[in-house]
């Protein structure tokens, strides 16, 4: 299960580093949180793109970027 207290811990590295460099630039832009739960913003890269993040609790249900849905069971292949 990914919840937020592991969810760095099993994100692929490349991608929080690329996360977080992005951040860091202020290439994150319109973070908010749409719903209940349910969180956005857009990442302006190589292409811009959405990021979101549904949470149930501190479960992290479902994450999407780049068009690409990830569960956990697709997470376990990156």
């Amino acid at each position: 299960m990914i919840t937020l207290d592991n969810f760095e811990a099993i994100v692929p590295f490349k991608i929080l580093m690329r996360g977080q460099e992005y951040y860091e630039l202020g290439a994150v832009s319109d973070l908010e949180e749409a719903s209940s739960g349910e969180w956005t913003a857009t990442v302006d890269g190589t292409r811009s793109y959405t990021v979101e993040i549904s949470l149930e609790g501190d479960k992290v249900d479902s994450w999407y970027f780049q068009r690409i849905k990830i569960t956990e069971r697709k997470f376990k292949k990156l």
